[in-house]
């Protein structure tokens, strides 16, 4: 159980390699080691790819004024596309770790207690753990440029790693409940405190503690104890392609 993460069931949408709007500055200052092992302190970066900034939960606003998380796709995450996001805290993140030849990363962080975590997963696939990050870096006696670094890229333009100045322990939460979610590959996961994550229209992510089922019903999270995927029966399968069979085009 993690329970220094933050573990969010996703219900409207998931989150696999999601490219967000560019964010504010992030602090504090990292080292990026390149592919040839050189380390390149930055300035003034950002990362542009690979991480969300989520909304604080139980607030009615309509920014995301949440934490900075990288979305990480670990070894059990299951081997689908939309697979299970591990959100880390990027303010909790030591180090991040690639080895291009073998497609793997792993991300060092301070787990609630001050004690390193080891998170691994593959960049073998498309759009999953891999980063991007917007920066001035600092060529010595060339001056500044405006750069950006990949992560998770190939061998010959992927970085080696990053090097975060100073990690934080993530921010202990007092848990009320657990829950226990079997993904499709019957993987099980348990998480705390499960909140509904939704993407609206717009791209935006809002949580909500209710759960919006069918067309108008409504469901506090809290008050439900299962939750499960019926498989469609045979009826139905069969006038959903009868659907699809007379159903005219709409372009």
């Amino acid at each position: 159980m993690r329970d220094v993460l933050l573990a969010i069931v996703a219900s409207a949408a998931l989150f696999a390699g999601q490219r967000g709007p560019a964010q504010q500055k992030s602090t504090p200052s990292i080292t990026v080691i390149d592919a040839n092992g050189k380390e390149i302190p930055l300035k003034s970066w950002r990362f542009t790819g690979g991480t969300l900034r989520l909304p604080a939960i139980d607030t009615a606003s309509d920014k995301n004024t949440g934490p900075e998380c990288l979305a990480f796709r670990e070894d059990k995450s299951t081997t689908f596309q939309d697979g299970i996001l591990t959100l880390v805290p990027v303010s909790s993140i030591r180090a991040i770790d690639y080895d291009n030849a073998k497609r793997t990363v792993a991300v060092t962080l301070l787990d609630a207690n001050g004690k390193e975590q080891v998170l691994r997963g593959s960049t073998k696939f498309r759009d999953i753990n891999k980063l991007t990050v917007e920066a001035e870096a600092d060529l010595g006696e060339l001056g500044v440029a405006a750069v950006k670094y990949h992560g998770g890229a190939s061998a010959t333009e992927g970085i080696r790693g990053l090097r975060f100045a100073k990690a934080m322990p993530a921010p202990k939460r007092p848990a009320t409940r657990a829950a226990a979610i079997v993904a499709v590959d019957k993987e099980k996961h348990t998480v705390l405190d499960p909140i509904p994550l939704y993407r609206l229209a717009d791209g935006t992510l809002r949580t909500a503690p209710t759960l919006f089922f069918k067309t108008t019903v409504k469901i506090d999270v809290a008050k439900i104890s299962r939750l499960k995927q019926v498989a469609a029966t045979r009826k139905r399968r069969l006038n959903s392609r009868s659907r699809w069979k007379t159903a005219p085009c709409t372009r």
